[in-house]
This record gives structure tokens, C-alpha cells and sequence, in this order.
């Protein structure tokens, strides 16, 4: 991964808030499916 400089961040599990804006996406990709 450090070659492509992607980061790897470790959140919390079962804490949504932690990780809002992949939350709010996947909220949007499940109500358009």
C-alpha cells in the first residue's frame, strides 16, 4: 500500500460516528440499490 500511498486507518468497529463519510456512502450506494 505504501507504494500506491494509500493510507490504511484503523477506526473503532461498531462506532459509525468514527467513520462518517464511508458511512454516509454506503448509506447512499444501499438506498439507491
Amino acid at each position: 500500500m505504501n507504494e500506491r500511498h494509500i493510507e490504511h486507518d484503523l477506526i473503532t468497529p461498531y462506532y459509525p460516528e468514527s467513520n462518517g463519510k464511508v458511512e454516509a456512502l454506503i448509506k447512499i450506494i444501499n438506498r439507491e440499490c
